[in-house]
């Protein structure tokens, strides 16, 4: 099968795989993301079917205040005695007092996942089969998305804390670099040359300084934040937890539509109402993300409780 020069492997960090009946099964990591530890089965190197998500929840772990590349690691899966069988880690060094450690769950279908079986053992992970990997990323995720989808994830806590329904999501005083359940949601990157874009709408509160828009996040202390604010609207560049506005402009609006367009490059290109704003070269994010890069729509108040709500539709992610 032909592939693409353009797939991005750390979209699915140190994958699992094995076959059985000529499928090639295979979970990934997700660490503070969730959902967790996606099952997908990859049949004659074409078709791709993601049948599950192992965590869908964050109600067996605390994911509170977990840094960047920890939570839930991958260790081993297997097949045996009739059962599938995932060893996984739980980590949280910033808190030592929550359950953590290795523990591992089993199934007999895929589906459905039984509760974590804590243990004190410790393993040695398996290197993932990069063929398999390329064909399984290469499927594919173009369309229209509503912001509680299974295709988007979240981070340290579940989409439901943080929207209220299919467009709208909540503003929350925490921003993207705080180590919380923050308003954001996202796509995998799994191709250099990619595409997201919506329309948003919010009434903004005159005395709070809000801001929604698109972010393309690495970690906690590098990512992109492509910001709309009251007033303005702003390219806003962390690296190593120091930010700089690299482009900025005034509007009055309160309904817009923005994207983001990375091309072969690696370059990131920022639309405001289909006008170019700026470009960031995505070689200065960090580079040893265990994760990967996630796009998708943030939203806060920075640091002031509001009840204001903003409304994302025609939410798009297209692979060139």
């Amino acid at each position: 099968m032909a592939l693409p020069q353009n797939i991005l492997l750390d979209t699915y960090p140190d994958s699992k795989i094995i076959v059985k009946n000529n499928d090639v099964i295979l979970v990934s990591n997700t660490f503070e993301y969730l959902p967790a530890w996606p099952i997908y089965i990859l049949k004659n190197d074409r078709y791709v079917e993601h049948v599950s998500n192992v965590f869908n929840k964050a109600n067996e772990f605390d994911f509170s205040g977990v840094p960047a590349g920890e939570g839930l690691r991958l260790i081993d899966f297997s097949f045996e005695k009739d059962r599938y069988q995932i060893i996984g880690e739980f980590k949280d060094t910033m808190h030592l007092n929550v359950q953590q450690g290795n523990f591992t769950v089993y199934s007999d279908d895929l589906k459905n996942w039984s509760e974590p079986e804590w243990s004190s053992d410790s393993e040695t992970p398996k290197a993932p089969i990069e063929k398999f990997l390329k064909c399984m990323i290469n499927h594919g995720s173009n369309g229209q998305y509503p912001l509680d989808s299974e295709s988007l994830l979240s981070i340290r806590g579940d989409k439901e804390n943080i929207i209220l329904d299919r467009h709208t999501m909540k503003l929350q005083p925490a921003n993207i670099n705080d180590q919380s359940n923050v308003s954001f949601v996202g796509f995998r990157q799994t191709h250099l040359q990619t595409k997201i874009s919506a329309n948003f709408k919010i009434n903004y509160d005159l005395d709070k300084n809000e801001e929604v828009g698109l972010a393309v996040r690495k970690n906690d202390t590098d990512y992109i934040k492509f910001a709309v604010y009251k007033n303005v609207v702003k390219i806003v560049h962390r690296q190593h937890d120091i930010a700089t506005i690299t482009h900025s402009k005034k509007h009055d609006l309160i309904a817009f539509h923005l994207s983001i367009v990375s091309d072969l490059k690696n370059q990131y290109h920022f639309l405001f109402n289909d006008e170019e704003l700026g470009v960031i070269d995505g070689e200065t994010l960090e580079v040893s993300s265990q994760f990967g890069t996630v796009i998708g729509p943030f939203a806060t108040s920075n640091g002031d409780p509001t009840t204001a709500l903003v409304n994302i539709s025609d939410l798009e992610y297209e692979i060139k």
